[in-house]
């Protein structure tokens, strides 16, 4: 019988190292180094070349494969689901006649950090009915936030960009609910995608900003229509629930609330914003924060 070498696992990093490996690479270690060195779209900023080399040498010293010795069951049932999503895509890829299906699937599993070719070929095809809910089903799907799975946790990032762009007033709901829940690159397109959509995404933030009772909705909504700096109406409804602000512990949502004043240009409104941060009961780092814009406005009539 042929003794296994002995080699300790540092800690989870080295796991996740031999699960990235098998999900995306088929337990090659030779493969994934030269993806790495060539910096692909799905690396893991978390794994050296160095951890990856090390366990390299380990499998080629060992009878067994890694992913069998050393990992969990837990760890092994969510790589498993990892590649079966793999050849479900595949086969999808292969053997569909739905054109959209297929697109989907171009879009992530395209290695390209934007992937310019493949939104540009969705935004063509959406002339069908198809192409906006297949996107807002990639969004809201949680497999595809998991780095093992196709797409390396970028796919719904770049679904809510091809939302945004296609100004699909459906998904306005979908895209606000994933705020905030996953990654910031996520983050970043959604907020840029609800812009992108306009009026309608504008009506239903201000409907969840001055829901009750006060929740984390009513942060990311603010959050959202900083976006909007240029609309008069939005600038007047920070105003006005400042106005009507008692009670509102959220210091971070003051903030917000605070910042989106800032582009009030008519002199009731501004008098209204200096007279509230000389009287309100806010932090006092949110009222000092009011005073310096209120300077700022008086320096620019000068």
């Amino acid at each position: 019988m042929t003794d296994i070498p002995f080699f300790p696992l540092s800690d989870s990093l080295d796991h996740q190292i031999i699960m990235h490996c098998e999900a995306h690479f088929s337990g090659n270690f030779a493969e994934m180094l030269r993806y790495y060195k060539k910096q692909g779209k799905g690396v893991q900023n978390d794994f050296t070349l160095k951890q990856i080399q090390n366990l390299q040498k380990t499998a080629e010293q060992s009878p067994q494969k890694l992913f069998d010795l050393f990992l969990e069951e837990e760890e092994k049932e969510r790589v498993e689901k990892a590649k079966e999503k793999y050849r479900l895509l595949q086969e999808t890829y292969d053997t569909s006649s739905n054109e959209t299906s297929k697109l989907i699937a171009d879009l992530i599993f395209s290695e390209s950090e934007h992937p310019k070719e493949e939104i540009e070929a969705l935004l063509k095809q959406s002339r069908t009915s198809e192409v906006a809910p297949a996107l807002i089903q990639l969004l809201q799907s949680e497999e595809f936030y998991d780095p093992l799975f196709p797409g390396y946790a970028k796919a719904p990032a770049h679904a809510a960009e091809c939302l945004g762009l296609l100004k699909e007033e459906k998904a306005v709901s979908p895209l606000f609910q994933t705020l905030g829940k996953h990654d910031f690159e996520t983050d970043e397109e959604i907020l840029s995608a609800i812009r992108k959509i306009g009026v309608k995404a504008r009506n239903f933030l201000l409907e969840q900003l001055t829901k009750l009772p006060i929740s984390k909705d009513n942060e990311n909504a603010a959050l959202c229509l900083l976006n909007f700096e240029d609309d008069e109406i939005v600038s007047k409804a920070f105003l006005q629930m400042l106005q009507n602000s008692k009670g509102i512990s959220n210091e971070l949502l003051l903030q917000y609330l605070v910042l989106g004043c800032s582009p009030l240009k008519d002199q009731k409104d501004q008098e209204a914003f200096l007279s509230l941060s000389k009287t309100a009961s806010f932090p006092k780092a949110i009222l000092l924060e009011m005073q310096t814009m209120a300077s700022k406005w008086k320096k620019s009539k000068k």
